[in-house]
């Protein structure tokens, strides 16, 4: 298969699972040797437990669900959602803090994956541990390191905005 031809395919299994820029992760992917497609395909499958655009159907199953158990972990969420209804707070507004929350919990868990090194020890004598993301194969051996994924998180918004507001286009 030609370079081209390994381009082309790449980009449309970039394609059929929703990338913006098929054609740059493919092409990174055929002529960097960068996994870009196990990178996307993580991210974008990370990016399912976050807060969808504009989605408040959440709010009222986290409410119920505190007041039916009020002592589970995470129940302070409802009492915390029904005083900011009550205060006069959006669904959407709501929502959006979430999201936006979420986006950078999968950032910083994204950048904690490449970095092990950010973790300080009370004492520098205190065994290190390190770990990074892999794509294995069937028999779970590492084939490919997947590193740098938090430079990917914004590229894989399934919004396309890179988490930017509604109405507010790309810079550059």
């Amino acid at each position: 298969m030609t370079d081209e031809q390994d381009i082309q395919q790449w980009t449309e299994h970039f394609r059929m699972l929703g990338a913006y820029d098929p054609e740059g992760w493919a092409r990174s992917q055929a002529e960097e040797s960068i996994p870009q497609y196990a990178r996307f395909v993580f991210l974008r499958q990370a990016w399912q437990s976050v807060i969808a655009d504009g989605d408040t159907s959440w709010i009222d199953p986290q409410i119920q669900q505190a007041d039916r158990r009020p002592r589970d972990p995470g129940a302070g969420i409802g009492p915390a959602l029904k005083r900011m209804l009550a205060a006069g707070a959006s669904r959407e507004d709501i929502t959006e803090v979430v999201r936006v929350m979420q986006s950078l919990l999968l950032f910083n868990i994204a950048y904690q994956l490449a970095d092990p090194g950010i973790v300080e020890y009370p004492c520098k004598d205190m065994p290190q541990v390190n770990w990074a993301l892999f794509e294995v194969d069937e028999e779970g051996q590492p084939l490919h390191l997947i590193d740098g994924l938090h430079e990917s998180v914004l590229d894989t918004d399934p919004t396309g905005r890179e988490m930017r507001p509604k109405g507010v286009t790309r810079v550059g």
